[in-house]
């Protein structure tokens, strides 16, 4: 009877995953190749890579199997059972040979990535929304532009020497929002949204193998100052915006005053507010290492408990998820305190 009543041990999870290569799937052919799969999802200003170690112990990857650059794959993951996780297209960017033990890693960046969208432009935006000027670069380059940037009106923006991907990634985190290139979208977030969004999951020190917490004390901006002109007196004015008191305590004081031309008071108050915000966002900023949850994406929101004054809402800036040969599917995140 005892033997009977006694709980049963929950059966072992495995994770599940795919790649498919040239647009074939070539999973069960090396299913007992594959070391490990590392797939990074970032929030702003880099875009997502794919990391492959696979054994090459016979040496078909460096002969008949060797891959050639440009190639593209797709890799989708989560557990057995569960829902899986598309990670996107990509496109194979280095090929590395190393050894003893022999093996092939093969990295991989996000695709749709051009070497036009690269190339280093000069160019100026005048009255324009940050809207438009995504819009006509995204057009530029055969993409579609995804989410809604920021509704700001600029009197002048210039491109000098940037290239249109680095331009964009630069204004987006100039007014608090992130840019990303994935297959042929140009996604933009905006981050006051992200965090205002609902929370993804909970996160418990029971749930998290490891953790780390940074708190930033010193150097946080008190306030910002952006000026405009007046339009019947061509006067320049000045919109402040002032920090609240954040988690880790007053700010220090600092003003922000951006190098930004707008042409009214409420575009002006609309950058101030928002260049603060991005300045002072992430007061915080954590590291979690837990068991794979492939829920967990970059841009979004998790609720934090059980670190006392670290408590409360973050939004991750980057996850990566690793499935290992020997340690199985793992999640570990970055992210910063909304």
């Amino acid at each position: 009877m005892e033997a009977a009543m006694m709980q049963q041990p929950k059966p072992l999870r495995r994770a599940m995953w795919q790649l498919v290569y040239e647009r074939r799937d070539i999973s069960a052919d090396i299913a007992d190749l594959l070391i490990s799969a590392v797939y990074t999802d970032n929030r702003h200003g880099k875009s997502d890579d794919l990391q492959l170690s696979l054994s090459n112990l016979d040496g078909r990857w460096s002969q008949s199997w060797w891959p050639t650059a440009a190639d593209t794959l797709s890799w989708l993951f989560g557990w057995q059972g569960g829902p899986a996780q598309s990670a996107g297209q990509f496109q194979v960017a280095e090929i590395e040979l190393t050894g003893p033990p022999d093996l092939i890693q093969i990295k991989c960046n996000s695709a749709g990535i051009s070497t036009d969208a690269r190339t280093p432009r000069h160019q100026g935006y005048d009255g324009q929304r940050l809207g438009d000027i995504a819009s006509t670069i995204a057009a530029r380059h055969g993409m579609v532009l995804v989410g809604t940037p920021p509704d700001i009106r600029l009197d002048r923006v210039t491109q000098n020497g940037e290239s249109d991907l680095a331009f964009l990634t630069r204004l987006a985190g100039q007014f608090d929002a992130g840019l990303k290139v994935t297959g042929d979208q140009l996604v933009f977030q905006d981050r006051q949204a992200l965090a205002a969004a609902d929370t993804v999951l909970q996160l418990t020190p029971q749930s998290l193998s490891k953790w780390s917490f940074r708190a930033k004390t010193h150097g946080s901006a008190a306030a910002a100052s952006v000026s405009y002109t007046e339009a019947g007196s061509g006067q320049t004015q000045r919109a402040t915006a002032t920090a609240a008191q954040a988690r880790t305590g007053p700010a220090a004081g600092d003003m922000l005053r951006p190098n930004v031309r707008v042409d009214s008071p409420a575009a002006a108050q609309q950058v101030a507010d928002r260049q603060l915000a991005a300045a002072r966002a992430g007061q915080i900023e954590a590291q979690l290492d837990m068991a794979g949850e492939p829920r967990l994406a970059a841009g979004s929101r998790i609720e934090v408990s059980g670190f006392g004054r670290y408590d409360g809402a973050y939004l991750i800036e980057s996850a990566r998820h690793r499935i290992d040969r020997s340690s199985g599917f793992t999640t570990s995140i970055e992210a910063k305190s909304c």
